[in-house]
């Protein structure tokens, strides 16, 4: 009957001209006032229901799983509740005080609702319990959403690092990384955002490994109409110690994905990319980025840097 732009006030614009040719006795009076609130009811649930069809960022939420406690390599998925997909992919390693002796080595999306992280304990094993927890940022679908890969040559060298774009007309929302055939000795160093990519980078620890591994980096796209598409990047001091950053995203803008970078890590493989934890909480929307030395304690003899990013777009 009426076109999406402002049919709800034209409608009301049109019911209060007809109302207007009431004439003013008792009965008609309680007519149109009747009819009036009928109007503004209609009005009101016109207008509610257009402000939800135009909400940027519909069903966003956060979800997670966890695996059981003890001292073993994990792999664990998390599925999006029913009618929404994956924006971003997280994850965290809990009840270990030396985080850094186990590597996340996947964090991707799986199938059409899900997000799997995988994670290793370092060359040797490690003593320890820990649990591995998979997070998942959900979302009713984007517009235009798509995955966009790009993976290295399989080679057996300190590092190596990936970068997937966005197509053209599309802007990133989302991350996800894999190391592929690193076994226990390689660890990622970066899965870090821009406004339409994301650069993947790992490195072998200071045991190295023999074998020829690659790193795939995972761009999830979406079309670049998406309001207020922007990424915030917040970065630690450069010291000696293990370290968390926690960018937030600004007032009335939703956590789609994110990421975090080690600089200047020397040589060796002393500092691996631990936790990437998106958070949604009482209309707030940030995240834990956290990098930790390798066995724990302050052996890296550099002075290293943590930054830390979130997508962010309007609510």
């Amino acid at each position: 009957m009426f076109g999406r732009k402002g049919s709800s006030t034209r409608f009301l614009a049109l019911a209060i001209g007809i109302l207007g040719t009431v004439q003013p006795n008792a009965d008609k009076i309680n007519m149109k006032q009747s009819l009036l609130s009928e109007v503004a009811m209609i009005f009101l649930t016109l207008t509610l229901g257009l402000s939800s069809a135009n909400a940027a960022i519909p069903g966003l939420t956060v979800v997670q799983n966890t695996t059981p406690w003890d001292s073993t390599d994990k792999a664990i998925s998390v599925a999006c509740p029913i009618g929404t997909v994956p924006t971003g992919t997280g994850y965290d390693i809990g009840g270990s005080l030396n985080q850094g002796q186990i590597y996340v080595t996947t964090t991707i999306q799986a199938g059409s609702r899900s997000v799997l992280v995988e994670a290793v304990e370092a060359q040797g094993g490690f003593s320890g319990n820990w649990t591995l927890t998979a997070k998942a940022i959900c979302a009713e679908p984007l517009l235009g959403l798509i995955r966009v890969s790009a993976t290295t040559n399989s080679w057996s060298a300190t590092t190596a690092d990936a970068e997937a774009f966005c197509p053209v007309g599309t802007v990133l929302v989302g991350t996800g990384a894999e190391i592929l055939n690193g076994g226990n000795d390689v660890m990622l160093t970066a899965i870090e955002p821009t406004i339409d990519s994301v650069r993947v980078a790992a490195q072998e620890d200071e045991s190295g490994t023999g074998a020829l591994w690659s790193v795939k980096a995972h761009a999830y796209c979406a079309d670049d109409s998406l309001p207020g598409q922007q990424v915030i990047t917040s970065g630690s001091s450069g010291t000696l110690d293990n370290k968390t950053v926690s960018p937030d995203c600004p007032a009335g803008k939703g956590v789609l994905g994110l990421g975090g970078a080690i600089d200047n890590y020397g040589v060796g493989g002393d500092i691996s990319l631990s936790e990437l934890n998106p958070v949604i909480y009482q209309g707030d929307h940030w995240a834990y980025v956290k990098a930790e030395e390798t066995a724990g304690t302050m052996i890296n003899a550099w002075a290293w840097v943590l930054r830390g990013s979130v997508i962010c777009a309007d609510l």
